[in-house]
């Protein structure tokens, strides 16, 4: 799957842990200042963005900022494209729960695990609640 032409923006962090098995999944801050780590949803920081790449503890971690991205995604509910999806507890992308989301899906999933394409805009409320752009 290619990902499009368009605007993104992307910065280099540092990797807290190996993140070598962790590339496209959603990543946050670390301890320290331009560090990150795996995202962990709901119960951990506002992931900061995607991980382009597959580092190794204290490698340079490419993170996409903002824009169209490849991704891990976890299905609980089928992801349909224009899906409003925010981060699990693995760095997966899965349905939005409630407002608060951080991705617009691009492609469908229909079960299962896999990397789709979206749109990372980063932490964003959103007005409609039941999953409907």
């Amino acid at each position: 799957m290619a990902v499009g032409g368009g605007w993104v923006w992307d910065e280099t962090f540092t990797a807290n842990a190996d993140l070598d098995a962790y590339q496209y999944h959603a990543v946050t801050t670390g301890s320290v200042a331009r560090e990150v780590k795996v995202g962990t949803g709901g119960s951990g920081p506002v992931p900061l963005g995607v991980l382009q790449n597959d580092p190794n503890v204290g490698e340079a971690a490419a993170v996409r900022i903002a824009g169209r991205t490849k991704c891990w995604a976890s299905v609980g509910t089928a992801i349909t494209y224009g899906d409003f999806l925010s981060c699990g507890s693995i760095g997966h992308l899965e349905i939005a729960a409630g407002s608060v989301m951080q991705a617009y899906a691009l492609e469908a999933l229909a079960s299962g695990s896999a990397i789709i394409e979206v749109l990372w805009i980063g932490n964003y409320q959103a007005i409609a609640v039941d999953n409907t752009p």
